[in-house]
């Protein structure tokens, strides 16, 4: 299962850029937020994906508003579970936070990543 939230679509590609090579299914945390869907169980030997972008060096606030209500299972101990964060600028503490936030939950990552993308918040150009 990869998990993402994406504004403007690049965040919806990365998922399904890493789905194509895992064989996973993505699922959009804003559908989730839609039908208030906190629960969330990955079976025994999936992966466990996040797909964020950076805002203001760090997590989305549609993310940590979910966190606050999400139980997330991973049934059994086979599991891998990464966090990828988007970035323009600069991505900041973003991969410390999302461990932090994430940890509330019961989820520790094997591994974070930081990937590059052109940088599309308007106000930053003239």
């Amino acid at each position: 299962m990869i998990l993402y939230f994406s504004a403007t679509g690049t965040n919806k590609y990365v998922a399904e850029q890493i789905a194509k090579a895992t064989g996973e299914k993505i699922v959009p945390l804003k559908e989730l937020m839609r039908q208030e869907k906190y629960s969330l169980t990955v079976p025994e030997g999936e992966i466990f994906g996040v797909v964020m972008p950076t805002y203001w060096e760090g997590l989305p606030a549609i993310l940590l508003d979910y966190l606050t209500k999400a139980e997330i299972h991973l049934e059994g101990s086979n599991h891998y579970c990464f966090f990828v964060a988007t970035y323009g600028c600069d991505y900041g503490n973003i991969l410390s936070t999302a461990q932090k936030e994430f940890g509330k939950v019961g989820i520790s990552f094997d591994s974070l990543y930081a990937a590059r993308f052109v940088d599309n918040w308007s106000p930053m150009f003239y």
